[in-house]
């Protein structure tokens, strides 16, 4: 299917699926503009329409919510042998004013200062002495945390979380040094 004739350029002919572009070139046509073009008409039409991966792939994903509000969302895999948790807070910069700006981030920071139950340092102890990671990172609109380890490690995990989620250390020193 020919959809445009450029005397000029010469012939482009765009191939509806997959869609190709060829090109025809004059000789009074200079190669950069060519290549150009190419690259420019392949990058804007690289996909094919009405077609996606997700349709080869399904998640079982099922939801718990639990009276304090807190909704979970459970995805299992019993072929590995590790787990990943990812605890999504509804808070981040856009809940900031002026004078507190940075504290979602701040407080991001402490929460890997210690809880009532596990103290300073000793919840990366417990995940890197498993074999496991952990970070956090804060958007705009929320602050996640997220660990990697063996699921032999799961109980104690959620143990850890809902140590600093309900019982979080703010150490006046930690807090200063931060």
């Amino acid at each position: 299917q020919i959809e445009h004739l450029h005397p000029k350029i010469g012939t482009p002919v765009l191939v509806p699926e997959p869609k190709i572009v060829i090109l025809f070139i004059n000789e009074d046509v200079t190669m950069k503009f060519c290549f150009l073009l190419l690259a420019l008409l392949l990058g804007c039409s690289s996909v094919k329409e009405n077609k996606t991966l997700s349709g080869n792939i399904h998640i079982d994903v099922k939801e718990l919510k639990l009276d304090n509000g807190l909704t979970a969302l459970i995805v299992n895999n019993p072929k590995l042998p590790i787990f990943s948790i990812q605890l999504f807070y509804k808070v981040g910069g856009k809940n900031e004013v002026p004078g507190i700006t940075g504290a979602s981030h701040f407080l991001e920071h402490m929460m890997f200062k210690g809880a009532k139950k596990f103290g300073a340092n000793t919840m990366d102890f417990i995940i890197e002495g498993s074999g496991g990671s952990t970070n956090a990172y804060t958007t705009n609109d929320q602050t996640v945390y997220y660990e990697n380890l063996p699921s032999t490690e799961l109980e104690k995990i959620l143990d850890i979380e809902s140590d600093r989620m309900e019982n979080l250390l703010l150490d006046v020193e930690a807090f200063n040094k931060e």
